[in-house]
């Protein structure tokens, strides 16, 4: 299973200074943060959602958030760290946060990229797993500018290789094993899950939010921060950004 070539903590980068960890999107991946290593030179630590020891699959955003503490402190003991989470993973990190300050260690930063939060209405939509499989696949033909019919019924993983022969671009762009994109998948269906059920804590530091300002044909609503105002005792700063919920963490 490709799937199972992920490594629970993941080092992104080497590097020197307080570590920035990186909390998976919905899909439970961590690689799209390894753009940033263009950017930052401290140590960059993904965390993907993938067991670690035996470690039971939580049931909620709490239960991950504590999982998180635990791989995090055998790495780096008491910290100080800064974290960052991107849609899905904005929740995880600002309850991670909690944790680890719950537990005694020190959280510099908590830094949220369009954080996807399903109060007052928003992001209750539901997906199953052949649309999620339809969206990821055609956010992943974009990037690559495959061009993709119209069709009634949600794209297959055969039908997006098909796309590519079909306009010869077969020899540049390969798609992600089908066990992995099948691993993403789950995830995300798991996760919307947890994320409507989620009520966060009160994170007693400052909060940073970049949010997206333009719409874009993922399956979030936009990016609302005045929601996370009762869950925040510091300061929250709003850096809007004009791009979509996607191209946030593009090389651009």
């Amino acid at each position: 299973d490709s799937a199972l070539q992920l490594v629970p903590v993941e080092v992104l980068q080497e590097g020197t200074g307080v570590p920035l960890v990186c909390v998976h999107e919905g899909h439970g991946q961590s690689y799209a943060y390894r753009v940033l290593g263009d950017h930052l030179d401290c140590p960059i630590i993904g965390i993907n959602q993938i067991p670690q020891n035996g470690e039971a699959e939580p049931d909620s955003i709490r239960g991950m958030a504590t999982n998180y503490a635990d791989r995090l402190q055998a790495i780096y003991a008491e910290g100080p760290y800064n974290l960052l989470g991107w849609s899905f993973g904005g929740p995880v990190a600002h309850q991670l946060a909690i944790e680890l300050r719950r537990r005694g260690c020190v959280v510099h930063r908590v830094v949220l990229l369009d954080p996807t939060l399903s109060v007052n209405g928003h992001n209750q939509a539901v997906y199953d797993e052949s649309q999620v499989t339809s969206r990821l696949l055609e956010r992943i033909l974009r990037y690559s500018e495959i061009d993709i019919p119209d069709q009634a019924e949600p794209l297959t993983y055969q039908q997006a290789e098909e796309l590519i022969h079909q306009q010869g671009k077969f020899a540049e762009f390969v798609l992600p094993p089908q066990p992995l994109l099948e691993f993403a998948v789950r995830n995300h269906v798991v996760n919307q899950a947890l994320r409507r059920n989620h009520v966060p804590d009160v994170f007693d530091g400052d909060v940073v939010i970049f949010s997206a300002t333009q719409a874009g044909d993922d399956q979030n609503d936009p990016c609302h921060p005045q929601d996370w105002r009762p869950y925040v005792a510091g300061d929250i700063t709003v850096h809007p950004v004009d791009c979509g919920h996607d191209e946030l963490m593009t090389p651009e």
